[in-house]
């Protein structure tokens, strides 16, 4: 009969996680993909069915108050996304110039 002895209880070494968003804004489909690892995180866009690291180029359209800077700026969207992607459920409806949600569909 063998023994098994564990010297050392288990530890994480390296982790990832990538976890898909889907979004509609102004009738437009948005799918992002957000990596997570042990050397920071980063958005992915799919654009055309290929990912790029840059968003959409109608994106920066889309009127959106910046809930840090309270203004309108090309960075409002992705201030939201950072502040809102661990809240964010299926069905819920935000109002672009708040960031506040305001009903489900």
């Amino acid at each position: 009969m063998s023994k098994i002895k564990i010297k050392k209880g288990p530890e994480e070494v390296y982790f990832k996680t990538v976890t898909q968003y889907h979004f509609e804004i102004d009738g437009k489909d948005l799918v992002i993909n957000y990596e997570e690892d042990n050397n920071g995180a980063e958005a992915h866009y799919l654009i055309d069915e290929k990912w790029s690291l840059l968003p959409p180029s109608w994106l920066a359209d889309v009127v959106f108050e910046d809930i840090y800077n309270d203004e309108y700026s090309d960075f409002a969207f992705d201030n939201w996304f950072n502040e809102m992607r661990y809240t964010i459920a299926e069905g819920e409806i935000y109002e672009s110039t708040t960031g506040e949600q305001y009903g489900q569909n």
